[in-house]
């Protein structure tokens, strides 16, 4: 499963220049009271984060989601202020602790739908048991599009070489 790249963006404006900077083949935007997410990547993708939240919202302002995929990866989840932050597939839980270390440390709140899972003790500490989520049911409304922008731009680009 490709986890996709992430822009939070303040305004229309950030997003056009954004894009502009950072071409994709596939993208999804997000609209929030305080900006825009932009989702985007070169091969088909999916926002597996924000369906995330759309079936599990818990209290805590700052918070992340360790679970188990399949036997051998684990995705990652990290949210803040309901959005968002950080989003990691490791082949391995100790490599994905490694990648999120820093969102570990921060997290107020850390769940897995795997309750044997072994973590630190400063981590088990924190770590709370749901319900497990079926990655794999994801909505097509999370699925990125093919963006529009990316092919014409590369026809201009040839055309103007010739």
């Amino acid at each position: 499963m490709i986890i996709p790249r992430l822009a939070a963006l303040p305004n229309s404006a950030a997003l056009r220049e954004h894009r502009s900077r950072y071409p994709s083949q596939f993208e999804k935007i997000i609209k929030h009271d305080e900006g825009l997410t932009r989702y985007y990547s070169d091969s088909a993708a999916t926002c597996i984060g924000e369906w995330v939240l759309t079936q599990f919202v818990p209290a805590h302002s700052e918070w992340l989601l360790l679970l188990p995929m399949d036997n051998t990866n684990w995705y990652g989840l990290h949210v803040n202020a309901g959005r968002v932050q950080t989003e990691s597939v490791e082949t391995s839980l100790t490599a994905l602790i490694t990648r999120l270390a820093f969102e570990c440390e921060h997290s107020e709140q850390l769940y897995s739908s795997d309750s044997d899972i072994p973590l630190p003790a400063d981590l088990k500490a924190k770590c709370s048991t749901v319900n497990a989520f079926n990655l794999h049911a994801i909505a097509n409304q999370f699925v990125l599009k093919k963006s529009e922008r990316f092919p014409k731009k590369i026809i201009l680009g040839l055309t103007g070489a010739i």
